[in-house]
């Protein structure tokens, strides 16, 4: 698979190189194509090409996920931006909003706020 692809590059800017051919295939990166460059470049302490994968997701509406947290754990230069994708995924997120049993509603305390029309609403910013 496309995975696999990846992790036979030997540095993330080779891996960026298969993102290249996706595109002029027409096949769209979707999280876990971005999750495994991220991966590699966390991997390689490259958080330079892992700040420009992440800026890719945003251009390209895709959402972060637990895993992309994850794979940029450790790259101290990007903490800014993993505490903000953390508040993301695991506060402002509706599927981390899991109702409730005892009031049937909502978690208690659970942050709402309107989506961003277009883009992730995410501002990448070391």
């Amino acid at each position: 698979g496309v995975g696999c692809a990846f992790m036979r590059q030997p540095t993330p800017k080779k891996a960026l190189s298969v993102l290249r051919d996706m595109r002029k295939s027409n096949v769209t990166p979707d999280v876990r194509t971005y999750n495994a460059i991220l991966k590699k470049c966390r991997d390689a302490g490259d958080a330079d090409t892992a700040f420009f994968v992440l800026d890719k997701m945003q251009q390209n509406n895709v959402q972060p996920d637990t895993y992309t947290v994850g794979n940029i754990k450790g790259l101290d230069e990007l903490e800014g931006v993993r505490r903000v994708l953390l508040s993301q995924v695991f506060g402002g997120d509706s599927s981390s909003n899991k109702p409730n049993k005892r009031s049937g509603g909502r978690r208690k305390g659970a942050p709402t706020r309107p989506r961003a029309r277009g883009g992730s609403g995410i501002k990448f910013n070391r």
